[in-house]
């Protein structure tokens, strides 16, 4: 008999007595801690485990506990149990559920039956090892043995032609809750042992050992001592070519030779893989090897879509050693390989282009086929450059007589390259290429092929140019006697740029200029030139430039060719000084607020020169200009990314919001470079960041409490379009809803009631998800039944509810329908008939009863021919359907039989063989989220009949 002991969470554990001595214990799942360290049957506070006799007395004497696997153990006790109930007792939190530190088991008495039958099962041995280097043989019982019963010359090693017996010299320990023999080989022995023939088995003689109970063994012949790891299983990932190799025991991972690897499948012929191009990847000792397979043509065809029957081949030679570094046998094994399919899309990860080498590299994912065909029908540039005359050629192909990629091989790196151009015979990319492509363009090993990229989404392409930087146009700008622009044909680095010794002012006939500083504009190509003298009007300098480096490979510029520009000073036009046309706030500690730290961005509608700016240069004031504010303590004020841009860090106190204004004064502090002041009349707003409108996005119920309709603690899950502001609290956004149009509604809903319930309440469970639990007597259902039909949620009005900008709810926002989490229709499990006299007729007062999966509400109105009853297979009873013969409790859906069911009245009880109503009555049986009920398949289900 067995017998259940709950386990913590409700799961069995089974004892089954065997014999007079052994109990067999079963558990559900793996466990830890059952064994004879718990102190089994020992007296005192610490015992953990006892046997009680039918009486209630321990059986005493002494008991062992073996491991058959982790969730099945053997109990064998010194003394005989009887016939009769017997318990046995475990202490609480002694035995752990594997994998766990806190399941453990609480204090149990289990009682199981006895048997008188004596153990008369001998041991068999189950397995056995030989090891050279420790010098044992290791010998596993199918049960507890007694060592002192071991004859050791009952044990033989032999290779099949000398036999070796162990002697009395060999040492026995008993292990592995006494399952386990080692046996320490006496020098000697040892020898003997080690000198036979690789092939090595273990022969045990009758009565060799006994068990606990006394029972011999009996003889054995032929159980293999081999310590060759062989091959067991294997398995292939095609999408990062490992494959992975298994062994029946650990492995020295360097002794292992690739090249004694072959694959084969049904894709073709075998191949062997190759050493120093499939490379092994694990590094540490163990059963399991990974090897990194190259992608070549037979690793491709391996992978095909079609291939099966896929095998791998180890040829084992003696250099293959297990992780013992025992004598290996040579010998070939041959395993199936689990396959897993690589469906994952090559992806264009990087491009990028060296202008100085010409070489176009295209960099994937994964590798593709190098397919000049499909790569030069479907592969484009955009922004090429015509060679000829330096305009913009738009769109150009990609020339596949220049891939320097093998063809047709496999590759995760794709390289065009030529000397004069990868493109076509007149063009070249330029900074501003990109590139695009076709769907299918590139194919890998596994058949899965690229998705497109549009040219509208081309994607940009890393330009390393090597050449040295010009100065371009060869015509200086004037900007005043004192100051001179000049432009790179390519952006340089500003540390280079604005050496003021890497540039001379130079005019025959004329003093040379002193240049004492330069700046680098923000577009890294503007350079603004000041010279300590008044240039002479009228006068042709030189400027020449030297030792300036591009950005594009740190190539210094040449200092005898494309270095110079030309200027003729002229009398100076001041122009217009700067106007503020733009302020762009800039959330710096992204705490969506104004506060120490934040930028100003200010942007004037030309290059500005900055010197000694104070908060005093603007002035600032409320949208309503009626009261200043304050930029805050410690502000600063410093250029910004564009040469026509200021940024103000804002210092502590700062007192701003949004819809204040800023308003430049006329100081010298802010110049055009010709040195007009900027102008003092340009007011702008400081706008938040983002001004949209939060608005509702999604909105779940959910029939928390299962009762079948839309009621008291069911819930709603609203999603919303951005982060919330959760300081508010969210039952801010409950409301009355009985009038949308009233002051202060915050939740309209199509029902014009007090949608979620009087007393509702509401919580963030993040910021952009808000639990609404519903309040008594909800309306978010049709007044017919009470499920949610299609209520529909929008924003509210009231200016409290907000996202992390302040931006208030979107009260105009297109309504959002209440979706259901629950999209189970129910079904109907049973029926009954409960029948006042069930085995005579039918009669008014009966009632038929059905029960369904789940709690479900039932709409009053009826109609004729709304439910059936049939005898055999016609319909020979309907019911005449009056307006409250049905009724609903959770899951019970009640007909009460009405004195006008004519068709029914008088029918024999036990005469109807099935029950089922029409789509119809199905239509009007459904859950709180309108899920109707699944009308029963063919005449409907049977019937029981009980007394009412």
């Amino acid at each position: 008999m067995r017998v259940c002991w709950v386990f913590n969470i409700h799961e069995p554990l089974f004892f089954s007595a065997i014999n007079a001595k052994e109990v067999e214990v079963t558990f559900s799942k793996a466990v830890t801690g059952f064994n004879n360290t718990n102190a089994i049957f020992a007296a005192g506070p610490t015992k953990n485990y006892d046997i009680l006799d039918p009486t209630g007395a321990t059986i005493g004497g002494t008991a062992n506990i073996a491991k058959i696997t982790d969730a099945k153990y053997k109990v064998t006790t010194s003394a005989e149990m009887g016939v009769g109930e017997y318990t046995f007792r475990i202490n609480k939190d002694v035995v752990t559920a594997a994998g766990s530190t806190t399941e453990k088991n609480p204090l149990q008495f289990v009682k199981f039956q006895g048997t008188a039958a004596k153990d008369t099962t001998p041991p068999v041995v189950s397995t056995a090892n030989y090891n050279a280097i420790a010098k044992t043989v290791v010998v596993n019982f199918s049960e507890p043995v007694k060592v002192e019963s071991v004859d050791k010359t009952k044990f033989v090693v032999t290779d099949g032609t000398t036999q070796v017996a162990f002697t009395v010299n060999e040492s026995a320990i008993l292990s592995n809750n006494d399952t386990t023999v080692t046996f320490g080989l006496s020098t000697a022995t040892a020898s003997a042992v080690a000198a036979l023939g690789a092939t090595k088995t273990l022969n045990v003689a009758e009565a060799a050992i006994k068990d606990k109970a006394d029972n011999a063994i009996a003889a054995v012949t032929g159980v293999s001592l081999s310590p060759v790891a062989q091959l067991q299983s294997a398995s292939f990932e095609a999408a990062s070519n490992v494959l992975t190799l298994n062994f029946t025991k650990p492995v020295k991972v360097n002794t292992l030779t690739v090249s004694k690897l072959t694959l084969s499948s049904s894709a073709g012929a075998p191949f062997a893989l190759v050493e120093g191009t499939d490379t092994i990847q694990t590094a540490t000792n163990g059963k399991e090897v990974k090897i990194k397979l190259a992608e070549t043509a037979d690793t491709a065809a391996f992978k095909g879509s079609a291939v099966t029957n896929r095998k791998v081949t180890l040829t084992q030679d003696s250099t293959f050693k297990s992780d013992e570094a025992e004598p290996q046998t040579v010998l070939t094994s041959t395993v199936d390989v689990a396959y897993t399919a690589d469906t994952g899309k090559p992806v264009l990860v990087s491009t990028t282009y060296n202008a100085t080498a010409k070489k176009l590299v295209l960099t994937f994912s994964k590798p593709v086929k190098a397919d000049a065909v499909a790569i030069g029908t479907n592969v484009k540039i955009t922004d090429a450059i015509v060679i000829a005359s330096g305009a913009s050629a738009g769109t150009d192909t990609l020339n596949v007589a220049k891939m320097t990629t093998t063809l047709n091989t496999y590759s995760s790196i794709l390289t065009f390259e030529d000397t004069t151009t990868i493109i076509t015979a007149t063009n070249t990319l330029s900074p501003k290429s990109k590139i695009f492509f076709a769907k299918d363009a590139f194919v890998d090993a596994a058949g899965n092929k690229n998705e497109a990229v549009t040219a509208a989404n081309a994607l940009p392409i890393t330009y390393i140019d090597q050449t040295a930087p010009t100065v371009s146009p060869a015509t200086a700008t004037q900007l005043t006697l004192t100051k001179v622009q000049i432009k790179f044909d390519k952006p340089v680095t500003k540390a280079t740029a604005e050496t003021a010794a890497n540039y001379t002012v130079k005019a025959p006939g004329a003093a040379d200029l002193t240049v004492t500083s330069v700046e680098l504009m923000a577009d890294e190509v503007t350079a603004v030139i000041t010279v300590a003298q008044e240039a002479s009007i009228g006068v042709g300098y030189t400027i020449k430039v030297a030792n300036v480096t591009s950005k594009y490979g740190n190539v210094a510029i040449s200092t005898t060719a494309g270095n110079t520009a030309t200027w003729t000073p002229t009398t100076p036009v001041p122009g217009t000084g700067p106007a503020l046309t733009k302020v762009k706030f800039v959330d710096a500690n992204s705490n969506y607020k104004i506060d120490a730290g934040d930028k100003l961005e200010l942007t004037y509608d030309q290059q500005i020169v900055i010197s000694g700016i104070t908060k005093d240069d603007f002035a600032l004031a409320q949208g309503t200009g009626s009261a200043v504010t304050t930029f805050g303590t410690g502000a600063a004020f410093t250029a910004g990314a564009t040469s026509n841009q200021l940024v103000i860090t804002l210092g502590t106190g700062v007192d701003i919001s949004f819809g204040n204004t800023i308003t430049p004064v006329a100081t010298p502090h802010i110049k055009s470079l010709t040195g007009v002041n900027a102008l003092a009349s340009a007011v702008q707003t400081i706008a938040s960041p983002d001004a949209t409108l939060p608005a509702i996005t999604k909105a779940e119920y959910e029939d928390t409490n299962a009762d079948g309709k839309v009621s008291q603690g069911d819930r709603i899950v609203l999603a919303f379009s951005k982060n919330m502001d959760r300081a508010i609290a969210a039952s801010t956004l409950l409301g009355n809803v009985t009038n949308p149009d009233a002051a202060g509604v915050t939740l309209v809903t199509s029902a014009a009631a007090v949608a979620l319930g009087t007393g509702a309440t509401a919580e963030w469970l993040d910021a952009t998800t808000m639990r609404i639990t519903l309040g008594a007597t909800p309306n978010l259902h049709s007044a017919a039944q009470e499920f949610l039909g299609t209520a529909t949620l929008v924003g509210g009005t009231l200016a409290s509810v907000k996202d992390l900008w302040g931006n208030q709810l979107d009260k105009t926002q297109t309504p959002v329908a209440v979706e259901k989490t629950d999209k189970v229709r129910p079904t109907i499990q049973s029926v009954a008939i409960k029948a006042a006299a069930p085995t005579g007729s039918l009669a008014a007062g009966d009632k038929i009863v059905f029960t369904m999966s789940e709690a479900v509400n039932v709409a009053a109105a009826g109609a004729a021919s709304d439910l059936i009853l049939y005898q055999g297979t016609d319909a020979t009873a309907k019911t005449a359907a009056t307006a409250d013969q049905w009724a609903v409790s959770g899951t019970t859906v009640t007909y009460t039989i009405h004195a006008d069911d004519v068709a029914i009245i008088g029918v024999a009880a036990q005469n109807i063989s099935t029950i089922t109503f029409i789509p119809a009555r199905a239509a009007k049986i459904s859950d709180a989220s309108g899920n109707t009920t699944v009308t029963p398949a063919g005449f409907g289900l049977v019937p029981t009949v009980s007394k009412l």
